[in-house]
């Protein structure tokens, strides 16, 4: 009953810590509301066929503010489009679009060779072509390799991305291509039920893995419910799941559960190793998770007095001061693209569709500061025609 309650006084004091280090869940709601508008924006004017189009993703897309979080941005050439099968060629204007055919017939799950149906006008997709069999066919080495440097010279190659640091901040930028349709092999992932809504071997292991089990954790329904009185036993259980992978040399992608994410790394010797560091890890019991450094920080005053109360009401911890200190902050460095009267108009447009649908505060917030921004550039153009 002790250790019970150590622990989960333990999970309180650090999900308050990540709290005050990622984000109260009232800050991480107000920043995915504004960047939501953000994204929209900026996607609807750059409609042009030469321009591309972009999307925050990762820690900082979610809402979370991390020193050490690098900024992720995934973007894709607005006039080319993938398929899965040739009647799909059908929705499309050819005369604006290249079309680009998946081919997942004799590649691994997870994997599919990308045909080009159409030319492309695009000079560096066009040399990321191979010729096999009177067809060209997109190589991702090549695409990657090409596009490392096309939007922030002295970027460097870092998995399917190109990364480097700008303004101080570290960076990776995902050259992408877009597609209308659902993967085919990932189509079971549609039908799944959720109720919930919510040393060198070391580094074999990536945030992603774990990441991986959460989502399977989550879908497997395996933790009821998910609260801070409980936050160290689900990760535990998360744990466990990962030990279980390792010891089975698989570890299944979410969307593509065939596709196995250690089949290029965890097997053979470096398998043996991880399984014996982890379970060695394991043997110790989920107490040892309050010997880690990062987590012990937490609650050093919890850890001599296990019944201390730990208030973990995040509206009584969070004051109205922070959360428009974080707003201010929110649009302060909220900026839209450079700006020509064409721009303008299609600000405007997807204004007018905005208006009409259903907007948070914030989001009324970030589209009124737009709107000046927008109405003091075209007075300066219009001026400086006179």
């Amino acid at each position: 009953m002790w250790r019970k309650v150590g622990i989960q006084h333990a999970s309180e004091s650090v999900f308050v810590r990540l709290c005050y280090k990622l984000g109260f869940p009232q800050q991480v709601i107000m920043r995915r509301e504004i960047v939501d508008i953000d994204q929209i924006l900026r996607n609807q004017m750059t409609l042009s066929r030469d321009e591309d189009r972009m999307m925050a993703s990762g820690s900082s897309r979610e809402g979370f503010r991390l020193k050490e979080s690098d900024v992720d941005v995934m973007r894709w050439p607005n006039d080319h489009m993938v398929i899965w099968e040739l009647n799909q060629a059908q929705n499309y204007d050819l005369s604006r679009k290249t079309l680009i055919i998946c081919d997942c017939s004799d590649s691994p799950p997870g994997f599919s060779l990308l045909e080009l149906l159409t030319p492309t006008h695009r000079k560096y997709l066009g040399n990321a072509c191979i010729r096999i069999n009177s067809r060209l066919y997109v190589s991702s080495s090549k695409y990657r390799q090409i596009t490392c440097s096309k939007d922030v010279p002295n970027s460097k190659e870092h998995g399917p991305c190109s990364s480097g640091v700008k303004w101080g901040t570290e960076y990776d930028h995902a050259h992408c291509l877009a597609c209308d349709f659902w993967p085919p092999p990932a189509s079971q992932w549609i039908d799944r039920y959720f109720d919930k809504k919510f040393s060198d071997e070391d580094k074999l292991l990536c945030s992603y893995h774990m990441k991986t089990a959460v989502f399977w954790v989550i879908q497997q329904n395996t933790i009821p419910h998910w609260h801070p009185q409980n936050l160290l036993e689900s990760f535990w259980v998360c744990f466990k799941l990962i030990l279980k992978w390792v010891y089975e040399g698989v570890c299944p992608n979410f969307f593509i559960p065939e596709n196995n994410m250690f089949l290029s790394n965890i097997h053979g010797e470096a398998q043996k190793n991880l399984f014996i560091h982890l379970h060695e890890f394991y043997e110790k019991g989920i107490t040892s998770l309050l010997r880690i450094p990062s987590i012990r920080s937490s609650f050093p005053s919890v850890h001599l007095n296990p019944r201390q109360f730990v208030a973990t009401d995040v509206h009584i911890l969070t004051s109205r001061v922070l959360l428009e200190v974080t707003l201010f902050h929110e649009l302060f460095v909220k900026n839209l693209p450079a700006f020509n009267l064409h721009r303008c108009m299609r600000f405007f447009n997807a204004l007018e569709k905005l208006i009409s649908s259903h907007l948070t505060k914030n989001q009324i917030l970030i589209l009124r500061k737009f709107t000046v921004t927008v109405l003091q550039n075209i007075a300066f153009m219009l001026y400086n025609c006179l």
